[in-house]
């Protein structure tokens, strides 16, 4: 499988379970990050998808990055797209088991020493600047970092950033002839979006989800309503998920907007009261 069969397959049927669960008409939809991609290709291709999106809140998200670190670019551009026969993610897991190389990575970020070091190092490298490094980096991040991922999923994005075109998967020529009838693949157009409502998320220092990346995203997409765009000063990348100081820029805008454009019990409401306990709030993510 891949990000073509998770479009084509998987997602839908998540926003079909979520109002099942729920009995909800309409949802909220998050995404995040590497997510992006999958999520915007689904809602253009079923409309009547979009439609039943309340709110769409996009967290740091990325299409073809239009600025990549020097050791992201090697690894999405040189590394990914020639490795053919075991599933890996953002980790080194083609090399090594996942069970021990999580056990090890997490026991290193809980090292103080190592995470003002080696860890801050590699996450600005990744990542982006963080003058406010001070996360809950181990918890949050290391845990469910380090996942399984199909191979033709990191290839596709690795030849998504090679070429700076969100098309279908690239299989070659003559596989592509196969595939589609012709020798390049097709584009996936995520012009349009019917979703009610629209939020962007994204860190001021993020080196992933740029600030070029972002506007290019905003212009080459158009909605019913205008979208709102939130940025968190002094975040990088993972700070949007780690950064201890994630309730003040990220939940809380969040859960404000989401209330602002919700039918649940305080919502709209001067005091901008949560749900009663045990008040469901319909909601789909894919997170990467």
């Amino acid at each position: 499988s891949g990000l073509d069969y998770i479009i084509k397959y998987e997602l839908y049927n998540q926003i079909d379970l979520v109002r099942n669960l729920t009995g909800a008409k309409e949802i909220h939809y998050f995404s995040f990050s590497l997510t992006t991609m999958t999520t915007m290709a689904l809602l253009a291709k079923k409309p009547s998808y979009a439609k039943m999106c309340r709110t769409y809140t996009q967290m740091a998200p990325v299409i073809a990055a239009s600025h990549f670190s020097h050791l992201a670019r090697i690894y999405w551009e040189k590394i990914v797209p020639y490795v053919t026969n075991r599933g890996i993610g953002h980790s080194p897991s083609y090399f090594f088991d996942q069970v021990i190389l999580k056990k090890v990575v997490f026991k290193l970020a809980k090292s103080d020493f190592l995470r003002y070091t080696a860890v801050q190092e590699l996450n600005r490298m990744l990542f982006g600047p963080s003058p406010i490094y001070h996360t809950n980096l181990e918890r949050n991040v290391i845990h469910h970092l380090i996942q399984p991922v199909s191979f033709k999923s990191a290839q596709h994005y690795g030849q998504v950033s090679k070429t700076q075109k969100f098309r279908h998967y690239d299989y070659g020529p003559l596989g592509n002839l196969f595939h589609y009838n012709k020798t390049s693949p097709p584009e996936y157009k995520i012009d349009r979006l019917e979703v009610q409502n629209y939020l962007i998320i994204s860190a001021a220092l993020d080196a992933l989800a740029d600030s070029l990346t972002v506007q290019r995203i905003k212009e080459q997409t158009s909605t019913p309503t205008p979208v709102t765009h939130m940025i968190a000063p002094g975040f990088n990348h993972i700070d949007l998920v780690a950064a201890v100081e994630v309730d003040i820029y990220v939940n809380k805008p969040i859960i404000e907007y989401l209330d602002k454009h919700s039918d649940w019990p305080g919502a709209n409401s001067s005091q901008k009261q949560a749900p009663a306990a045990g008040t469901p709030r319909p909601m789909a993510s894919t997170a990467q």
